[in-house]
């Protein structure tokens, strides 16, 4: 039979806890940093062959205090916008795959995520080709890619689009929308070519500093992803 003494007293304590430290489920907020724009590509999925810390809620490089519940879970592609705070948490650490370190099984860590407060799904990039870039794909000439962005935001954003060894520095008035087309050799054309939406002054060889630097300008711009010119050509 259940001591109801002992019951309201961990009951008060949970209580407790939860208001002197935000509480989202197993995850404790302990500290509160900077505040932060992202836009990037949601994901929400889970590890398999995992025992702990099985669920991943990312927001391009950032993982996330809790999902983003209007959008629905495991669908990919999913460009958005989010405005949050970093934070600091104490959760515990995936333990998942056969060769995992299970040392860490029931012990929190420490760990940076982002508390998002408010977001929404964007289209920040629209990805096509030109009849004319078809057919000259069709005659396996050189092509182009015509990559749109609408700026989501009532302020005007910079950034650089790599595709291949090829950059673009793009600038987006506020509200404001801009199509860069990108030149692509014939031989290229049954090839997945990567592209990069990041930051302006964001170098990948100096990922984690770059990183650092466009969080302390207040927004983060990322986007990794591929596109194969065969399967653009059918839309």
């Amino acid at each position: 039979m259940r001591n109801p003494t002992k019951q309201i007293f961990i009951t008060l304590m949970v209580i407790y806890l939860c208001s002197s430290i935000t509480c989202y489920g197993q995850i404790q907020i302990i500290k509160r940093q900077q505040p932060v724009q992202v836009i990037s590509e949601y994901a929400y999925w889970v590890s398999s062959m995992c025992e702990q810390g099985c669920t991943n809620i990312d927001l391009g490089p950032y993982k996330l205090t809790k999902s983003l519940k209007d959008i629905p879970q495991y669908k990919r592609g999913v460009v958005v916008w989010a405005k949050g705070q970093f934070v600091l948490v104490k959760d515990l650490p995936s333990i998942a795959g056969p060769r995992a370190n299970k040392s860490m099984r029931g012990q929190k860590v420490v760990m940076r995520k982002i508390d998002v407060q408010n977001h929404k799904e964007v289209k920040f990039v629209h990805i096509a080709m030109s009849k004319q870039a078809k057919n000259k794909l069709a005659n396996q000439e050189d092509f182009s890619i015509d990559f749109t962005f609408v700026n989501p935001l009532a302020k005007p954003i910079q950034f650089k689009l790599t595709v291949g060894d090829k950059t673009n520095n793009v600038e987006l008035g506020a509200d404001g929308k801009k199509t860069i087309s990108v030149d692509v050799p014939a031989e290229k054309s049954k090839s997945y070519l990567n592209y990069m939406v990041v930051n302006e002054n964001f170098v990948f060889k100096k990922y984690a500093a770059s990183l650092k630097v466009a969080e302390r300008s207040g927004l983060v711009i990322y986007l990794n992803g591929s596109v194969y010119p065969k399967s653009l050509a059918k839309k």
